[in-house]
């Protein structure tokens, strides 16, 4: 699979049967991007759906099935851009095994909602920097500064992880559930 960016830069450099190549500013490329992940989201809720019927198979965890996959092939992309070192691999792997504790976890003992894909992404953000942290190395002023921006970056995912992990497990009936129940 490819990264979109590279199948959006592929479509944009498309040259007709003239030879001319059409300059729309990458808005038609986006477009049939976009249209791909559209489709791609109907053909999980067909599947999901024909699980559920078929089979027993309950479409919230087609869902989060989905979502999961997704999350994946964003750090996918970034070991894509990153061929030549094993950090987002590390990551890869990581945010795996945590996404399948969390699938598995009592955090999915509810219905699955529109912001299902919020329970794994933050974690797989976490999981990515500190992994891009682990590996960046450090020789100047500039690339000190860098690490401290991922530093903020790790504190902010792993603050708002902590935000969602506890409106996930409030009680419903105490009225502070923030509407994620």
């Amino acid at each position: 699979m490819l990264p979109i960016a590279t199948i959006a830069k592929r479509m944009d450099s498309y040259r007709g049967d003239d030879g001319y190549q059409a300059d729309d500013g990458g808005a038609g490329a986006r477009a049939r991007v976009g249209c791909a992940w559209l489709f791609g989201i109907a053909a999980l809720l067909a599947v999901g759906f024909t699980l559920e019927a078929e089979f027993g198979f309950p479409i919230d965890a087609t869902l989060r099935i989905g979502c999961i996959g997704f999350c994946q092939y964003l750090i996918y992309a970034v070991g894509k851009d990153y061929r030549t070192q094993r950090w987002p691999w590390i990551a890869f792997w990581c945010a795996l095994a945590l996404n399948v504790i969390i699938l598995f976890s009592p955090l999915t003992d509810r219905p699955a909602s529109r912001g299902e894909i919020m329970l794994f992404a933050p974690v797989d953000t976490a999981v990515l920097l500190i992994a891009a942290i682990a590996a960046f190395k450090v020789d100047n002023v500039h690339q000190r500064a860098m690490r401290q921006q991922m530093y903020l970056g790790l504190v902010v995912a792993t603050s708002l992880c902590a935000f969602i992990l506890a409106a996930t497990l409030m009680d419903p009936r105490t009225g502070l559930s923030w509407g994620f129940h």
